[in-house]
């Protein structure tokens, strides 16, 4: 488990998905960076960068956040639509997609991860606990 303290000032917990969810996660990361052609030595923040808009790589990065927390609730398309929220959390959406997204792929990919300090800067600067 992972906390975040957004830009916002929302905290945001990530608990990594279920296998079933985060290695299809990892396969359409894998596919994206073939078809984008990224340069394999990017650091891994960058290829993230790269992919993220990826219309899989959204659908599957929503599909690992039933066990993320924003704010204590959890991440679907209600709290978005939460009148009394959802503006708040819409604004926080690219961050969240990116933690949550980053958070899923690391037990795929840990040499990537712990080698790059691209991506260790980014979760100091977003607050990691």
């Amino acid at each position: 488990m992972s906390e975040f303290t957004l830009d916002s000032g929302a905290k945001l917990v990530v608990v990594p998905a279920m296998f079933k969810d985060g290695m299809p996660l990892a396969m359409a990361f894998i596919r994206a960076l073939k078809k984008a052609e990224v340069d394999q030595n990017l650091e891994i923040e960058e290829a993230l960068d790269k992919v993220a808009v990826e219309e899989e790589i959204i659908s599957k990065t929503m599909a690992c956040s039933t066990r993320a927390l924003w704010n204590g609730r959890h991440i679907d398309d209600a709290l978005f639509d939460d009148p009394r929220v959802g503006a708040q959390a819409t604004s926080d959406f690219p961050k969240i997609l990116n933690i949550i997204l980053m958070e899923n792929l690391k037990p795929f990919f840990p040499k990537a991860f712990s080698a790059s300090t691209g991506v260790s800067d980014a979760a100091t600067s977003q607050g990691q606990k």
